[in-house]
């Protein structure tokens, strides 16, 4: 009965425990915000897998949902089957997008009329051309994609059944296995497999939830339930392990043995921390020397496991497993009905141990840094540490000005060329102008997520050799809402806090485990209502802040797609009445440079797309480098 119940979780949680299997990076580009934008490491995207038989992109807590684009070319028609545990699925074709629900959908360009088939009408979506497909979920359920059918101009460019991709067997047989041995213990009568025959039944999404209210970003989902399920069974293991030492003999001289156990465990376990061993050895001979005259040795003979634990994992994850221990034998046994004073203090040593042993544990791991609350007052969770920006890519011809490019990912970084920066408009600009005879040095400071605030935050280190600095801004300031509050707001916020930070609770704050219980309860904002990350006013504040510094500064606001244009209307408009106003600041208009079939989704230029900025914006800095016209 037991393995029959095991075996019946283990087939519920292969889907949390078993590693699932990434899209094929030649035919599907992830834009996962909580990541990176691109998948540089896939591994950690939490939000998009074939899951179950299905492509299934997962809603982010606190961001947008992944994007998935398809690279197989201009699309002119297609077929997605959405599975019947799906929400609906979000689907963007060329200037248009649309909405497809569980079951089979049509659709295709006619006309130029973007058209699509449900429930066996015919619905006009709106005008547009081919382009590239774009697959994202809505806010609140996972889109699962079973199948899919796309076709260009001269026949079929894609087809993929995803219900023929299953996950192996073997994590089945192993959770199977495990939980088949907690199921026997729950029928003799134990309750130590109640959490983890639970944990097996929590969905996939709940994981990516916890992972991303904890920062855990360089923990995918499934290795986080592995080690929540393993922590679970840790009681399991534990009363496993006491039961068999309750049947080995009485050992002679158990006392000797054990503390010199206990100074050779301490002695695995200084390797990596020394300083440790002035706590660690007092808390391991503390057992001996207080049940000295107690007569309870017998407990001493079941602490080697313990022991083990700390010479293998440290003293971190070591002195937890100990003070776990020791409690979980303390109660099991009758040692505080025979020796209430010992179990007194063995009890009051363990109970404080606890925390101090967690949070070693914890600053043992990633979570060292993570779980800094400083870094998270100042929106750590922008991992490429915008208040040190770094360089891409440079490059000079000749001895002449330097041009520095500043933005997010559309200007440099990790995006759609990964590790050729040669490929973004600030490398074309700098290209054009060298074969022209203009000498030059050149500069690209774009990366994820950089807008007009942490380009101001920085301008001392963007401007400190610049001759002219050129922005491409516009999607990260107004277009990213990803906050209850702003940017502005949140630095205000940070600095406030910091400056009433004091005493208990500055201590408080430095404790990393302290944080990560913070984290786990903090509210989810309403992502509808949340406002731009950088407002107009706010950016218009910032980029007065930019051009105050002195240096010539060139404005252009990013192109995007057609659907989303008019969002950046008044963006434009700003940038055009600060270059009238100021003096040494231009704007530049690329909206007659670009076109939608230069973006590879809805605001990352294609490779055609920079080149043609490139050169465009060739021709505007050309007069501003040239002697007569050098700034």
């Amino acid at each position: 009965m037991g393995v029959a119940l095991g075996l019946l979780a283990g087939w519920k949680v292969v889907g949390t425990v078993a590693e699932p299997l990434l899209p094929d990076r030649q035919i599907w580009h992830v834009v996962s915000p909580i990541r990176t934008e691109g998948v540089s490491a896939p591994e950690l995207v939490g939000g998009t897998h074939i899951v179950d038989g299905a492509l299934t992109i997962t809603p982010h807590v606190f961001f947008q949902a992944d994007t998935v684009v398809c690279l197989v070319g201009p699309i002119h028609a297609g077929e997605l089957t959405v599975a019947e545990d799906s929400g609906p699925v979000e689907v963007h074709l060329g200037s248009e997008a649309f909405s497809v629900e569980p079951g089979t959908s049509r659709f295709w360009i006619e006309e130029g009329r973007l058209r699509l088939e449900r429930d066996g009408q015919s619905i006009d979506v709106g005008r547009t051309g081919p382009g590239d497909l774009e697959l994202t979920s809505g806010p609140e359920r996972r889109a699962r994609v079973e199948s899919i059918r796309l076709d260009g101009a001269d026949g079929v460019l894609l087809e993929q059944d995803f219900r023929s991709t299953r996950a192996s067997i073997l994590p089945w047989l192993l959770a199977g296995g495990t939980l088949g041995a907690v199921a026997g213990l729950l029928g003799s009568g134990g309750l130590w497999g109640l959490p983890l025959l639970a944990l097996a039944f929590v969905a996939p999404e709940t994981w990516l939830t916890l992972g991303e209210r904890l920062y855990l970003s360089r923990t995918p989902t499934h290795e986080l339930a592995r080690l929540v399920l393993g922590a679970a069974a840790v009681p399991v293991i534990l009363a496993g392990f006491s039961r068999a030492l309750d049947a080995l003999p009485r050992l002679p001289r158990v006392r000797e043995t054990w503390v010199l156990a206990a100074l050779v465990a301490a002695g695995l376990a200084s390797r990596q921390e020394p300083w440790m061993a002035l706590v660690g050895v007092p808390v391991l001979l503390f057992q001996p020397l207080l049940l000295r005259r107690s007569g309870a040795l017998r407990m001493l003979k079941g602490d080697l496991p313990a022991l083990l634990a700390v010479a293998v994992l440290g003293w971190g994850w070591g002195l937890l497993v100990l003070a776990l221990w020791r409690l979980a034998r303390l109660v099991a046994e009758d040692h505080a009905e025979r020796h209430p004073r010992a179990a007194a203090d063995h009890l009051l040593l363990h109970v404080l141990l606890l925390p101090i042993a967690l949070e070693l544990g914890v600053r043992s791991t990633y979570l060292e840094v993570v779980w800094d609350w400083g870094r998270i007052s100042q929106e750590s969770y922008d991992k490429y540490g915008w208040r040190n920006p770094v360089s891409g890519w440079s490059s000079s011809c000749g001895e002449g000005p330097t041009v520095v490019f500043a933005g997010g990912s559309s200007t440099g970084g990790a995006y759609q060329f990964g590790a050729e920066p040669e490929a973004f408009f600030p490398a074309q600009t700098h290209e054009a102008l060298c074969e022209r005879g203009v000498s030059l040095s050149t500069v690209n400071h774009g990366f994820s997520d950089r807008d007009t605030f942490t380009i101001s935050r920085t301008i001392d280190i963007l401007s400190e050799d610049a001759d002219l600095l050129v922005l491409y801004v516009g999607v990260n300031d107004v277009l990213t809402r990803n906050h209850a509050q702003t940017r502005k707001q949140r630095e205000a916020a940070y600095e406030a806090r910091t400056a009433s930070t004091r005493g208990l609770l500055a201590l408080a704050r430095s404790s990393r485990l302290v944080t990560g219980l913070g984290l786990g309860v903090r509210p989810v904002p309403d992502r509808e209502q949340n406002p731009s990350s950088v407002p107009l006013l706010d950016a218009e504040e910032n980029l007065r802040l930019i051009a105050a510094t002195g240096v010539p500064l060139v404005l252009v606001t990013e192109y995007v797609s057609p659907d989303m244009a008019h969002s950046l209307d008044l963006y434009l408009e700003l940038c055009e009445r600060l270059a009238a106003e100021l003096e040494g600041v231009w704007s530049v208009d690329v909206r007659s440079t670009l076109t939608a079939d230069m973006l590879v989704d809805r605001n990352h230029l294609s490779r055609e797309g920079n080149h043609r900025l490139g050169l465009r914006l060739a021709d505007e800095l050309d007069p501003l480098l040239t002697p007569d016209g050098r700034p």
